[in-house]
């Protein structure tokens, strides 16, 4: 009889373990945008163009983690239909980015096209996150190195916040504010050194994307071909 209930017990065991692992598998993970998520149709669009590296579909966008300075490169670089990125076997003159780092290409190009600098000590902190002024600094050097005009759709708001954006990035958040790419919060603040999320970057480059290609109702045209 012991011996009937030990084998029940290590059967029991097994046959839970074996669902576990295959619920894992299968699972969508928690931090998985949702359908209901305001930035889901700007997930859609980032992830359809391949503008997030390794990311192909809504169970790999975790809306609320931050957008990393790794990430920019490689999304610009999309955008601009750059083929170096995926070279990754390549020296970016970087000491924390290694040959053969799975962003390294974009880095590279990044680098060379004037997008982006280290932070000191020949370091560029690849997994450090962009704060909202940064991604705005970014959009403003990449369109004046491809010579892409941002238009200009509004005024600049007159944030709360204002007195703490960086004054050598005003003129970047100025301009991609007045292209209607980025926008304030409800309470009328701006909050530059809020670090960007996933879903708020998904966001900022569909609209980038849209006046890159000049096709301001790309998103829309997108949107409908879903549906």
């Amino acid at each position: 009889m012991k011996n009937d209930q030990v084998k029940f017990f290590v059967i029991k065991f097994l046959v839970l373990n074996i669902i576990n692992l295959f619920a894992s598998a299968i699972a969508i993970p928690s931090s998985a945008i949702s359908a209901s998520h305001w930035a889901i149709d700007y997930a859609d669009f980032a992830i359809n163009e391949r503008l997030l590296l390794e990311t192909d579909s809504r169970s790999d966008v975790n809306a609320d983690a931050a957008f990393l300075r790794q990430e920019v490169p490689f999304a610009l670089g999309r955008i601009q239909d750059a083929d170096e990125l995926y070279f990754t076997h390549v020296e970016t003159g970087f000491t924390d980015v290694s040959v053969g780092h799975p962003y390294a290409g974009a880095i590279l190009w990044g680098k060379e096209n004037g997008i982006i600098s280290g932070v000191g000590n020949n370091q560029f902190a690849p997994a450090n996150p962009v704060t909202r002024e940064q991604m705005c600094a970014f959009i403003y050097r990449y369109c004046n190195n491809f010579s892409i005009t941002l238009p200009v759709v509004n005024s600049m708001p007159s944030f709360t916040d204002a007195s703490s954006i960086t004054s050598a990035l005003l003129p970047a958040v100025t301009a991609v504010c007045r292209a209607d790419i980025f926008h304030g919060y409800a309470d009328g603040s701006f909050k530059p050194k809020q670090t960007i999320t996933k879903a708020e970057a998904c966001n900022v480059l569909t609209l980038l994307h849209g006046i890159k290609n000049n096709s301001a109702s790309q998103l829309n045209m997108y949107i409908k071909d879903k549906d």
